[in-house]
């Protein structure tokens, strides 16, 4: 299975407005990274985003680049303050019940530079994944040190 991981486009912080939203270069940004894979993230299957706006604002942006026609499901395991153990339950139990080619998760960080590190067993890895930063990891099964790094795509 190929799992592509997305971080959320640039979302400044804003003490007035609640939640973060995404900026101009946020949603350029992410065009652009979806953009040059666009062929290759025709292959998903299923795409899981964090329900926080600027994780929805992402995928809306992903979704008009790549005119995707795709399962989409959003989870709090995806939220900023979720945990390794709690995605690993969800792809566990979403690939249990359905064949799953290619998923892509659009999240945050700190969680998304955890999954790296997890699937690539690379606890030592201080590999930052920045805004609009898309990964791809061939998986064997979602577990630590399970997957292949394949690319890594910043904008």
């Amino acid at each position: 299975m190929r799992l592509y991981l997305l971080r959320h486009g640039d979302a400044p912080f804003d003490d007035s407005c609640g939640e973060r939203v995404l900026s101009a270069k946020g949603a350029l940004q992410t065009a652009k990274v979806a953009g040059g894979r666009a062929e290759e993230l025709q292959q998903l299957s299923h795409i899981i985003c964090s329900p926080s706006r600027r994780a929805r604002e992402t995928f809306s942006v992903l979704s008009d680049q790549l005119q995707l026609s795709v399962e989409l499901l959003f989870d709090d395991c995806l939220r900023t303050e979720s945990s390794v153990s709690r995605v690993e339950t969800f792809i566990d139990r979403l690939t249990g019940e359905q064949s799953v080619n290619a998923i892509l998760l659009i999240t945050h960080q700190p969680l998304i530079g955890s999954l790296f590190r997890y699937l690539l067993d690379r606890a030592d890895d201080h590999t930052f994944l920045g805004t609009s930063n898309l990964v791809a990891v061939q998986l064997i099964a979602f577990g630590r040190g399970c997957g292949e790094l394949c690319w890594i795509d910043t904008p």
